[in-house]
């Protein structure tokens, strides 16, 4: 199998790497895509789309009461995605749960070519069936029911709202999951300092035969967060992250942290935004709760967008109330803008170049309004193209549109 990752082709290499054994139908974007590609300044849907397939039964209604993971719709919660292409075939790579949500802990892989949802890791299942406990904090504390008789120590990682900071990575050539912090399934939600990488070259079997599911505990990050924006840099093939006491980056082949220790800008919070990466221009841009801002890749410097004229249109703002928390953000290689969605069939388009904006209006199918948990990272462009894809809700078809 060969993962392409989503980085631009001038500043990446594609990888061949061992096969993950799940069969996938060789599938093309581009000249050729799905069903049918839609015209310019549309909307359709994917037909089987749907995550809610590859959930466990655990997590599904029955007739004995509330499941064990319940509840399914709620993996989505304050959680994100990142895009990928497996075998010339695009899809999304979701983790999510957490904080009053679902304990379920699964990975799954979302493909766009109607080939339906896969599992790559999970469920957790609890030998007393209690997930919601403080101690310890990040893992679950005991053997899952479902491991196989070689685990015998319990280290498989906490669900967790993913907000903006689960990617799509290559370590050392091999597809990669990243995540940092999150609000983890415990009381209060907490947060997390903790980096965690998933090789996705690893079968279902053999991340279900390690103690922590296939998710590798690695570097702690320099401050732990609930919420938090990160982008993938292929260029120093690092994650540069915005988070709420610090901004720098990992560094995932070295396993290390730093801190760029930026004083102007604005912390103290869980600020809930998303990330769009103009890795041509060498530009991170984050948008979202109370945040408008600029991170220069290479000179490490920040520029605060949030009195800017096109902020005016990010829904949310306005009377006090901030911005529009998780929006779905993404980054238009062609035109060099920024795409909004925030609800709705329009989309926006924002040019940092020239500090303007304007409304995409869309037609096709009726798009939905965003869940109260909101979007983050399901909402992407997929690079190279003029398509824009997003996933709403476990029971719903992945939407897919193309930019006029």
């Amino acid at each position: 199998m060969e993962w392409f990752g989503h980085g631009s082709a001038a500043l990446r290499m594609r990888k061949k790497v061992i096969a993950v054994p799940f069969a996938l139908t060789l599938f093309v974007f581009g000249t050729s895509v799905f069903a049918q590609t839609p015209l310019p300044g549309t909307w359709a849907q994917i037909p089987n789309t749907q995550l809610y397939a590859a959930m466990p039964a655990e997590a599904k209604p029955g007739s004995a009461g509330p499941p064990e993971l319940w509840n399914p719709r709620d993996l989505f919660a304050y959680s994100g995605a990142d895009i990928t292409k497996v075998n010339g075939v695009w899809g999304f790579l979701i983790w999510g749960g957490g904080h009053a949500a679902t304990p379920d802990n699964s990975l799954y892989w979302l493909p766009f070519d109607s080939s339906g949802a896969k599992r790559l890791m999970g469920p957790y299942l609890a030998p007393d069936k209690v997930y919601n406990y403080d101690d310890p904090v990040d893992t679950y504390r005991s053997v899952s029911r479902n491991a196989p008789p070689t685990v015998s120590v319990a280290a498989a990682p906490k669900s967790r709202h993913t907000y903006s900071s689960l990617l799509y990575v290559e370590v050392n050539g091999k597809p990669t999951m990243f995540s940092y912090g999150g609000s983890l399934y415990v009381g209060s939600g907490r947060g997390s300092a903790a980096t965690y990488l998933f090789d996705l070259t690893q079968s279902y079997a053999q991340a279900m035969a390690r103690p922590d599911m296939g998710w590798a505990l690695r570097a702690q990050a320099p401050a732990n967060a609930v919420s938090s924006s990160s982008g993938w840099d292929p260029v120093h093939r690092r994650v540069i992250t915005r988070s709420r006491s610090f901004i720098g980056a990992y560094y995932p082949e070295t396993d290390r942290w730093e801190n760029w220790n930026i004083p102007n800008a604005p912390y103290g919070s869980d600020f809930q935004a998303s990330v769009a990466m103009d890795l041509v221009g060498r530009k991170m841009y984050v948008i979202g709760d109370r945040l408008a801002e600029m991170i220069d890749l290479d000179s490490k410097t920040y520029t605060d967008l949030r009195g800017k004229p096109w902020v005016a249109n990010v829904r949310g703002v306005g009377g006090g109330t901030g911005y529009f928390a998780g929006p779905g953000v993404s980054w238009h290689a062609r035109t060099k803008q920024i795409v909004a969605w925030t609800g709705g069939n329009d989309l926006l388009l924002v040019n940092p170049a020239t500090d303007s904006s304007k409304v995409i209006t869309m037609s096709g199918v009726t798009m939905p309004t965003p869940p109260s948990a909101v979007t983050y990272g399901r909402f992407r462009v997929i690079p190279g193209t003029d398509q824009v894809v997003l996933v709403n809700a476990v029971n719903d078809n992945v939407y897919i549109g193309t930019l006029p």
